[in-house]
C-alpha cells in the first residue's frame, strides 16, 4: 500500500482520538510577529536595558586571558556560557555576547586567546566549538569558521604578520573532563586530536598541516612563534613539546627526561621570556608530574624547568618546591584531619581503584610536589615565576594553590593562603620560612566556601599581564599587584554595611525571585541562587556603584534553595524548599525574616545522597489558613542549571495542614510520573497544575547526524524520482547556520516508519520532528495502530526555515505499541526530517478539592507540556511548550471566563515564565527558554507587552546570554514601575530599566487574596538540643498560655513538632479560674544513630468549636536560657520562654530524663475554657 492512501484516512480516524485543538492568535500583527520568531533573529527594543548586579564568579571557571599589548583588557570565560571583558584592569566588567542570540554555545568556555601585535583590535579565540574572531578588541566576536568545526585549545598569531595564525586542536585545558592520571598520562578524554592548522589570510581560510610529525593523538596547550624567526615554532601538547625550524615539520623534544618513550618528556603549559635588550629567549614549562610508590610512600617526579637554547638542554628550577605532608600532619590535629581526609582522594584519582591507599602507603611523603598545570613568568623580571595547580579537578592535593619564586626557582613559597590551618599551624609554617597570614581577599563566598582548614576550592587558572600583575581564578577572581604578597578580589564591590554589588562578571547560578505577595513591604525581595544560597535585596549600592543594586548574602542559608514563601499572617515567617545538597528533601522555616533557617520536617527520604534529583516548585501558604502549605514537585530537571534525574517516585502536589511538619502527597488523577512544575491557587479549594511531558521514549536512529535511515522502514515505491536517504543541509533553526545531516525524502507517496513498543496504555503522546521543506512541498507526520489505521496526522510545510512540528495521539486501553512515521504528501521536491522525539504529553489539570484529586482540564487546548500558570484579577494565564514541541502547540494562553474558553496571546516554542505587573495588569512579561537540543531555537529571552498581550516587544538588551534567564519579575513597589528584575542560571541577578517610563493614570490594586488570621498562634518556638542519643527522654513544659475570650471555648490543642522526635499532642481543658498552666511531656528521641541538633516548634491551635474566636492574645516574655552538660538521670527545673527561644542541651546520654519548663505565659480570659493541649515532636526523643 502506498503511503498516500494511508494519509487519506487520517482526518476521519484521528478525530476519534482528540478533544481540544490548539487555538490560534487572533491579532494579525501579533500572529505575523510570532510567525517570524522561529526563523529570523529579531533585534531587541532599545527602551529596556538590563544590568547585572550579582557578585562573583561563584561557579566553575578555568579561563582568564589578558590582552598581550594592553594589560587593562582582560577576558573571563566562566563555565555557565557567559563571556566577560574588562577594559580597566578588572574593576568593571561587561558581557561581550550578543543578547539577541539564543544559543547557549556562544563564545564561551574558551581555551585560548591571542591578538595581533600590529592591530590590537584584531584577535582570535578558540573553544570546544571552533575559532572566533574579533575586530574591536574583543567587544564583539564573530561566530567560528564553519569549515573547521570542532574543539581547539591553542591559537597563536605570528608576532610579525597578523595574516598568519596557527590553530591547535583538542581540549587540553578541560581540566575537569580531561585531566591526567597514571593510566591516562595524555588525558582521560581527548577530543579532536592531532590537528594543526595554519592561515595566511587572517582566518578567511585554514589549511590543515599534514606530515607535521606531531603525534596523531596529541591535543595542544600552547603554540609559540619566534618574533625573530617565523619558522621557529614550539608547540606544547599532551604528548610533549615539539619544535620546528622550517615552519612545517616538527620533532619532539626528548631532552627533558633521561628515558625516552611515548609517555616520557610530557609537559604542562609553556611560557616564554624574551629579553628585550639581548633578545635572548628562555622557555619555561612543567615536566608533567609523575607519582610513584617507593618504600611505602609517594615520590614526586617532575616539576618546573627552563631552557635557554630552545629545548636542547633543560635546567631544573624545582629548588625547594614541595610540601612535607608528614611533618605538617604532625603539627596539629586539624592538619592531620585535613591531610588524612584529602590525600587518599588524590591517591585514588591518580593511581585508580586497583590499588588501595591504606594497603600501600605507610608514610606520608616528606616532599610532595603538586600536580602543577600552569606556569607564568613576570615579563618585567624573569626571576619571578608563578605556578598553579587545580586539586579540585586535577589529580593533585590541596594546600598550596599558587606557588611563587622571586629568585628564579631556588626558593618557592605558597603565594595564596586561605583557611584556618594557616593560623593553627603557624608554628610549622614559620619553621620552614613560609608566611602564614591569610592574604586572599574574598567576597561573600568567603564564609561559605573558604572556611575549611585549608582551601578546597582550588585555583582554576593563572595569568600575568605585561606589568607583572598576576591574576588567579578561584571561586573568586583575584589580582595581585605586589608579586603575590596580597590578593584583591575583582568580583564585587562591598558597601559600608557589608552588602555586595557585582562588578559585572557573575557566574552565579540564579534561581527564583521572591517578594511578599501581600505587599506588606514593597522593598522586600529575595533572590535565590543554586549552590550559593539566599540573597536579600538592599538599598546601599549608590555608595559604591551608583544606579546599581546591592544584595546581602544570608550567611548560613542552605546551599541550593528551590523556593521561599511568606506566611500571610506574619511577614517574618517564611518557608523554604530545597533543590539539592544540604537539607535536600527537608522543609525549612524562618521566623526572623529569612536571616536564619531551621529544618522542621522531611517530606522525602533520600535514596542515595543529597544530590538526589529534587525539583520542588510553586511553594505557597494558604491565605485563609496559614497552617496549610502547598508545593509541587517535578519528576525531573525542568529549568534548573543542572541536576540529576529524580530518584524514586516523588512527583505531585504536597500539602501540609499543620504548618509544614507533616505532609501528604496528592497525585490521584495526575498522569504518568505525576510531575507538576507549576501550581496555581484559584480559591481555597480550586487549584490548577501544570504537568510537563514525561521522559523521552526511545526512537532508534532518531536523528541522522552522520547516519543513514537504517532503523526506519521505507514506505512506498522508490525509483529514480522517489527516494529516501540522508543529506547535509544548512539549517537555520538557530542563530548560527551550520551543516546538519538530515533524512531526505524526494518525490511523492513515500516515507519512513518505525514501530515503537513499551508504551503506556490510555496515555496521550506527542510525536515531534524538526522539519523543513522546499518551496511548494508538503510533508506529514503521523501515528498508526498496528493494524495500519492512522490514528493521528499532521501536514506541514516549512519552506522558510527549520521548525519543530508535532502530532498528538492516544494509546488505547491495552495498547502498548504504535507505528510512527513521516512522508511526502504533495510535490515532487524534497522535505527534510531530523531529531524525532516522542514523549507522554503533559497538560493543564484542575483540582476542586484542595489538591486531593485531579483531572485534565478538557477546555484547555492540547499541549505537550504546561510550564507556568498565573491567576491574576480573574484571568488565568498558562505558558506551555518546550524545545521538542512546535510553536503551534506552545505559547501563552489566557482565559477571561473562568476557564471556559481560551485565547492565545503569544506563540513561541517554550514559554517558561509569565509575570503580570501587580499595579497594571495590561503589562505582561513572558520568558522564552530553550532546552539546549541539537538545533538551537532562536529569539529566546524576555518579551514585554503593554496592552494585555495584544502586541509584544523583545527586550533582551544587556542580558548577555538570554537562553539562561530563569525567572523574571516586575517590581513590587508601585512607585517603581520602571524597574524589572531577572535571574539567570549562569549570570546571577539583573535589574532592568524601562527608559522614559510613564506611569499609568490609574494604578490598580494588587490582586491579593483575603487573609484570615489564625485563631491561635504560639509563635515559632525554635529550640535546639544537641547530641541526644536514641531513646533518651527529654521533658518539655509550657505554662501560662493566654487563652481566647470566646465564652464557648472549652479546650485548645497545643502541638510541638520536630523532625527528630516523635509527635506528641495534648488537649488542655480550660478552667474558669485558670491563670497559669504547666504542661509537661516526656519526649523520647527516635531511634536515629547519629548525633546532630534538632529543633522543635510549638503551635497552639483551636478545636473547630472555637474557630471563630477573634483577637486572641498571647503574651510571652522573651528570655533565653541555656542548659549545659546534664548528667544521666539529672532533672533540670530551668525554664524558657515561648518566643524565639534557643535552648542548648549538651551531651545527654541514652535514657537520660531532662525536664524543661516554659513559664510566665499569660492565659486567655475565657471563663469557659477547661483545657489546652501541648504537643512536642522530635526525631531524637519519643513523643
Amino acid at each position: 500500500m502506498k503511503l498516500s492512501k494511508i494519509f487519506a484516512m487520517a482526518i476521519v480516524i484521528s478525530s476519534m482520538r482528540f478533544s481540544t485543538q490548539a487555538s490560534e492568535i487572533t491579532n494579525w500583527a501579533t500572529k505575523e510577529y510570532c510567525e517570524l520568531l522561529p526563523i529570523k533573529t529579531v533585534i531587541s527594543e532599545e527602551y529596556v536595558e538590563w544590568e547585572q548586579f550579582a557578585p562573583g564568579n561563584a561557579g566553575y571557571s578555568e579561563s582568564i586571558f589578558i590582552h598581550p599589548t594592553d594589560p587593562e583588557t582582560i577576558f573571563n570565560f566562566p563555565d555557565m556560557h557567559n563571556t566577560y571583558r574588562s577594559i580597566d584592569g578588572g574593576t568593571n566588567w561587561h558581557t561581550v555576547l550578543n543578547s539577541d542570540w539564543s544559543a547557549r554555545q556562544q563564545m564561551s568556555r574558551v581555551y585560548g586567546v591571542d591578538f595581533s601585535r600590529q592591530d590590537e583590535n584584531f584577535g582570535m579565540c578558540v573553544n570546544w566549538q571552533g575559532v572566533y574572531t574579533t575586530r574591536d578588541k574583543g567587544a564583539t566576536w564573530e561566530y567560528y569558521n564553519q569549515s573547521i568545526p570542532g574543539s581547539y585549545s591553542a591559537v597563536t598569531v605570528d608576532p610579525n604578520d597578523d595574516n598568519v595564525w596557527y590553530l591547535g586542536s583538542g581540549n587540553f585545558w578541560d581540566t575537569k573532563g580531561n585531566h591526567q592520571t597514571l593510566e591516562y598520562p595524555h588525558g582521560k578524554n581527548n577530543k579532536n586530536a592531532g590537528k594543526l592548522y595554519k592561515t595566511i589570510d587572517g582566518g578567511q581560510t585554514w589549511n590543515l598541516m599534514y606530515g607535521t610529525g606531531i603525534h596523531s593523538k596529541a591535543v595542544f596547550s600552547e603554540i609559540y612563534v619566534s618574533p625573530t624567526d617565523p619558522n621557529l615554532i614550539i608547540v606544547a601538547t599532551s604528548y610533549g613539546l615539539y619544535k620546528s625550524t622550517d615552519g612545517k615539520t616538527f620533532k619532539k623534544i626528548t631532552t627533558i627526561e633521561e628515558e625516552d618513550g611515548v609517555d616520557r618528556d610530557l609537559v604542562r603549559d609553556l611560557a616564554v621570556y624574551v629579553d628585550l635588550k639581548t633578545h635572548e629567549t628562555t622557555l619555561y614549562t612543567i615536566s608533567q608530574m609523575r607519582y610513584e610508590i617507593i618504600d611505602g610512600t609517594i615520590v614526586s617526579k617532575g616539576g618546573p624547568i627552563k631552557s635557554t637554547d630552545f629545548g636542547e638542554t633543560w635546567i631544573s628550577i624545582i629548588g625547594d618546591l614541595g610540601l612535607d605532608l608528614k611533618t605538617l600532619s604532625e603539627s596539629s590535629a586539624d592538619a592531620l584531619k585535613f591531610i588524612g581526609g584529602w590525600f587518599p582522594g588524590f591517591f585514588k584519582k591518580y593511581f585508580g581503584t586497583n590499588l588501595k591507599y591504606w594497603d600501600v602507603v605507610e608514610t606520608l611523603p616528606d616532599n610532595f610536589i603538586h600536580n602543577m598545570e600552569r606556569i607564568v613568568v613576570d615579563p618585567t623580571d624573569p626571576n619571578k615565576i608563578y605556578l598553579q595547580q587545580n586539586a579540585k579537578h586535577q589529580a593533585s592535593m590541596f594546600i598550596g594553590d599558587v606557588w611563587s619564586t622571586s629568585n628564579g626557582g631556588e626558593n618557592w613559597s605558597i603565594a595564596t593562603r586561605v583557611g584556618t590551618g594557616w593560623t593553627t599551624d603557624s608554628d610549622y609554617w614559620s619553621s620552614i620560612g613560609q608566611d602564614s597570614d591569610i592574604n586572599v581577599d574574598l567576597n561573600y563566598v568567603g564564609s561559605t566556601y573558604y572556611n575549611d582548614i585549608y582551601d578546597t576550592q582550588a585555583a582554576r587558572d593563572l595569568d600575568i599581564d605585561s606589568n607583572g600583575n598576576v591574576y588567579v581564578m578561584f571561586r573568586n577572581f583575584v589580582k595581585s599587584t605586589d608579586s603575590g604578597e596580597t590578593w584583591t578580589q575583582l568580583d564585587a564591590f562591598e558597601t559600608s554595611d557589608g552588602n555586595w554589588v557585582g562588578t559585572g562578571a557573575s557566574n552565579l547560578p540564579g534561581g527564583y525571585i521572591a517578594y511578599d505577595p501581600y505587599f506588606r513591604d514593597t522593598n522586600l525581595m529575595f533572590l535565590i541562587s543554586g549552590e550559593n544560597g539566599l540573597f536579600k535585596r538592599m538599598d546601599d549600592a549608590d555608595t559604591v556603584k551608583p544606579g546599581s543594586t546591592s544584595i546581602k548574602h544570608i550567611t548560613g542559608s542552605p546551599e541550593s534553595p528551590a523556593q521561599v514563601a511568606f506566611s500571610p499572617t506574619d511577614i517574618n515567617t517564611m518557608y523554604m524548599t530545597i533543590y539539592r545538597q544540604d537539607h535536600n528533601g527537608e522543609f525549612l522555616k524562618s521566623i526572623d525574616g529569612g536571616n536564619t533557617w531551621n529544618a522542621i520536617s522531611r517530606w522525602y527520604e533520600l535514596q542515595s545522597s543529597v544530590y538526589d534529583g529534587m525539583y520542588p516548585k510553586s511553594l505557597m501558604v494558604e491565605p485563609s489558613d496559614d497552617r496549610t502549605i502547598y508545593f509541587s514537585n517535578a519528576a525531573g530537571i525542568t529549568f534548573e542549571v543542572s541536576g540529576p534525574e529524580q530518584v524514586g517516585d516523588t512527583g505531585g502536589v504536597y500539602k501540609s495542614t499543620d504548618g509544614g511538619y507533616t505532609w501528604e502527597r496528592n497525585i490521584e488523577g495526575l498522569p504518568h510520573s505525576s510531575s507538576v512544575v507549576s501550581l496555581a491557587r484559584k480559591s481555597a479549594t480550586e487549584f490548577y497544575a501544570g504537568v510537563p511531558a514525561h521522559e523521552l521514549v526511545t526512537i532508534k536512529n532518531s536523528n541522522f547526524n552522520g547516519k543513514n535511515t537504517i532503523s526506519w522502514t521505507s514506505v512506498g515505491d522508490q525509483d529514480a524520482d522517489n527516494s529516501i536517504g540522508v543529506k547535509q543541509i544548512k539549517t537555520n533553526t538557530g542563530d548560527f547556520i551550520k551543516p546538519q545531516t538530515v533524512a531526505t525524502i524526494i518525490g511523492n507517496g513515500i516515507g519512513i516508519e518505525q514501530t515503537i513498543e513499551n508504551l503506556i496504555p490510555n496515555t496521550k503522546y506527542y510525536l515531534s520532528s524538526i522539519v523543513k521543506t522546499q518551496a511548494g512541498e508538503k510533508g506529514t507526520l503521523y501515528a498508526k495502530d498496528l493494524s495500519g489505521a492512522v490514528i493521528s496526522e499532521l501536514d506541514f510545510n516549512s519552506e522558510l526555515g527549520s521548525k519543530v512540528k508535532g502530532v498528538f495521539f492516544e494509546t488505547g486501553e491495552n495498547e502498548t505499541s504504535i507505528t510512527i512515521g513521516a512522508g511526502k504528501k504533495e510535490g515532487a521536491g524534497e522535505i527534510y526530517l531530523d531529531n524525532f522525539m516522542l514523549r507522554p504529553a503533559g497538560g493543564l489539570y484542575i483540582s476542586k478539592d484542595a489538591t486531593k484529586t485531579w483531572e485534565a482540564d478538557e477546555t484547555f487546548p492540547d499541549v505537550a507540556q504546561v510550564n507556568k500558570i498565573v491567576i491574576n484579577h480573574g484571568k488565568i494565564y498558562v505558558g506551555s511548550g518546550g524545545s521538542f514541541s512546535g510553536g503551534d502547540v506552545s505559547g501563552l494562553w489566557v482565559s477571561e471566563d473562568n476557564g471556559s474558553t481560551w485565547n492565545k496571546l503569544f506563540e513561541m516554542h517554550f514559554v517558561m515564565d509569565i509575570e503580570i505587573d501587580p499595579y497594571n495588569p495590561d503589562r505582561i512579561m513572558v520568558l522564552v527558554a530553550d532546552e539546549n537540543t541539537i538545533y538551537q531555537p532562536i529569539n529566546t529571552g524576555i518579551y514585554l507587552s503593554h496592552d494585555g498581550g495584544q502586541t509584544w516587544d523583545k527586550v533582551n538588551k544587556g542580558l548577555g546570554n538570554p537562553s539562561q534567564v530563569y525567572d523574571i519579575s516586575f517590581d513590587p513597589d508601585p512607585e517603581k514601575g520602571y524597574r524589572l528584575w531577572g535571574n539567570s542560571n549562569g549570570g546571577g541577578f539583573y535589574q532592568g530599566t524601562v527608559l522614559n517610563y510613564v506611569a499609568p493614570e490609574v494604578i490598580s490594586e494588587p490582586d491579593i487574596p483575603e487573609v484570615s488570621s489564625p485563631t491561635f498562634s504560639i509563635k515559632n518556638v525554635d529550640k535546639i538540643i544537641d547530641n541526644i542519643d536514641p531513646g533518651e527522654i527529654v521533658t518539655l513544659s509550657i505554662i501560662d498560655v493566654a487563652l481566647p475570650t470566646d465564652p464557648e471555648a472549652q479546650e485548645i490543642e497545643i502541638s510541638i513538632f520536630s523532625d527528630f522526635m516523635e509527635t506528641e499532642s495534648k488537649i488542655i481543658s480550660i478552667d474558669d479560674d485558670a491563670k497559669g498552666l504547666s504542661f509537661e511531656f516526656e519526649m523520647p528521641r527516635k531511634n536515629v544513630n547519629v548525633e546532630e541538633d534538632f529543633s522543635f516548634t510549638a503551635l497552639l491551635k483551636s478545636e473547630p468549636d472555637i474557630a471563630e474566636v477573634s483577637n486572641p492574645e498571647f503574651s510571652v516574655p522573651n528570655e533565653d536560657h541555656i542548659i549545659d552538660s546534664i548528667d544521666p538521670g539529672e532533672v533540670s527545673d530551668q525554664t524558657f520562654s515561648i518566643k524565639n527561644v534557643d535552648k542548648i542541651i549538651d551531651n545527654i546520654d541514652p535514657g537520660e530524663i531532662v525536664t524543661l519548663s516554659i513559664i510566665d505565659v499569660a492565659l486567655p480570659t475565657d471563663p469557659e475554657a477547661q483545657e489546652i493541649e501541648i504537643s512536642i515532636f522530635s526525631d531524637f526523643m519519643e513523643a
